[in-house]
């Protein structure tokens, strides 16, 4: 997972204390500070006075970064430890440096084109037209149309006082007078244009607490809890930032929903958007990323620095009156001690040192054992701690989208990096990624959800680089 492969990475790339910090880095050297589950609590009474989620589907607050999980386990520093330099620890909270840099890049007015795919990634005809002195049609109703899939749409983002709003608009297919639209990714848009215009979108609410975001405008927003009623459908909202160009951005609207005891997408909505004069082509039918791109995993590294994870705590006991979201909150891990402490105190790291060391040595005896009876060395690879089989790829729940995008909902399968890696094992992974053709970087977003509760777990934002020799 991102938690994984960063902790290392971070503690190399921390400058010595004292060293300024790069404009919108994430990486300074903090001492570790921790949130208890009060804390937590207040946190997330805060952000539920802020109101109730939109319509929309998206959770107002989803993007809260975490800077500790709670743990019962004891810890080897002091309480001292903890508050020692806190007035220099990395936030994203409202109103923070980090939060004016994310604000900067992020709002402002966007023209681009959106096309909707199915869940097998094939992209869908726009449902409606406008006809000249008829009005809207409905596309079924013209069967000999033809077929058009890329909307032009236009994207008003402004910072409010309690997160970020999306106010996207879609030009219509006109029929009669094509060339009313004026000019291609509705950069400008006469005033005949006729267009279908969405409910506004309010996401990253909540005062007091640290939001998914990097400070090049990329975001996750969605849901804490995914509902667990059979069909329900639930939205999850990522926004990826071209590493190279400020200027252009691919937002993802991510619908999903739960069968039986697992969840898939219903839909993707991708939206290739730019701030400023320059157009933005149909591109639909844009050539799709390839398997062979998404594969290869280990071609790609972190840049820990341009990078964040964010764990969402939820109390030991959840308050009522918290309303859908618990009690929960986000804090974000902001040095190499923090993760060390994480991953030391988590469950599948737990344990007295003896206990390992004996667990250890019953292995090995088994082992032995197994050599002198002559096992084959295909039956001794999937025992103990061998190494199992490795997993296929594509994994189910990818669709790969045009522009070296994709979207991801399936499982985790454990893996340190590469499409779905973003959780623990069997952690159910919303994800999406784009890396700009032709550049040497990409950025990905990733919410892990817990499968048996719904809960959200982490919020990972990576910017990975190519490897020199790939």
């Amino acid at each position: 997972m991102l938690a994984r492969a960063l902790a290392p990475s971070r503690a190399r790339a921390s400058p010595p204390r004292g060293s300024p910090r790069p404009p919108g880095s994430l990486a300074r050297p903090l001492r570790r500070l921790r949130v208890g589950a009060s804390d937590a609590r207040a946190h997330a009474h805060d952000a539920s006075a802020s109101g109730p989620p939109s319509s929309s589907g998206a959770d107002d607050d989803p993007g809260t970064p975490p800077r500790a999980r709670p743990h019962s386990h004891s810890h080897s520093h002091s309480h001292d430890d903890d508050l020692e330099d806190a007035s220099d620890a990395v936030t994203t909270e409202h109103g923070s440096p980090l939060w004016r840099d994310f604000v900067l890049a992020c709002t402002g007015d966007w023209g681009g084109c959106c096309v909707s795919f199915d869940a097998c990634g094939v992209p869908l005809d726009i449902p409606l037209r406008y006809v000249h002195g008829v009005g809207r049609v409905p596309a079924a109703n013209m069967p000999f149309r033809e077929e058009v899939t890329d909307w032009m749409t236009k994207c008003e983002t402004v910072a409010t006082d309690d997160g970020v709003e999306l106010r996207a608009r879609r030009a219509m297919p006109e029929i009669g007078n094509e060339d009313a639209i004026g000019s291609c990714g509705g950069a400008e848009w006469g005033e005949d244009v006729a267009f279908v215009e969405e409910d506004p979108v309010r996401v990253l609410r909540g005062a007091g607490e640290d939001k998914t975001i990097l400070p090049d405008g990329t975001f996750s927003a969605g849901a804490r809890r995914l509902p667990l009623c059979p069909g329900e459908v639930t939205v999850v909202q990522h926004c990826v930032a071209n590493p190279s160009d400020a200027s252009e951005r691919v937002r993802v609207v991510h619908k999903i929903r739960r069968v039986r005891s697992d969840w898939e997408t219903v839909s993707v909505d991708a939206w290739l958007e730019r701030r400023g004069p320059k157009c933005v082509a149909p591109f639909a039918n844009e050539r799709r990323v390839g398997l062979d791109e998404l594969a290869d995993a280990d071609a790609w590294e972190i840049v820990p620095e341009k990078s964040a994870v964010y764990y969402l705590m939820w109390p030991e006991e959840e308050d009522p009156r918290a309303g859908p979201d618990g009690g929960s909150a986000f804090t974000m891990l902001a040095d190499a001690g923090a993760w060390e402490d994480v991953f030391a105190d988590a469950d599948f790291l737990d344990g007295d040192e003896e206990e390992k060391e004996e667990e250890k040595e019953g292995k090995e005896d088994e082992s032995d054992e197994s050599d002198a009876e002559g096992s084959s060395p295909t039956e001794d690879a999937f025992v103990g701690d061998a190494p199992s089989s490795p997993s296929s790829f594509p994994p189910r729940g990818l669709i790969r989208l045009p522009l070296g995008a994709w979207a991801f909902c399936g499982a985790c399968d454990g893996a340190e990096s590469g499409v779905g890696s973003g959780g623990e094992a069997g952690q159910l992974v919303v994800e999406c990624g784009w890396a700009p053709v032709g550049e040497r970087e990409r950025t990905v977003a990733s919410r892990a959800y817990d499968r048996e509760t719904g809960r959200l777990d982490t919020v990972g934002l990576a910017r990975e680089t190519r490897r020199r020799n790939k």
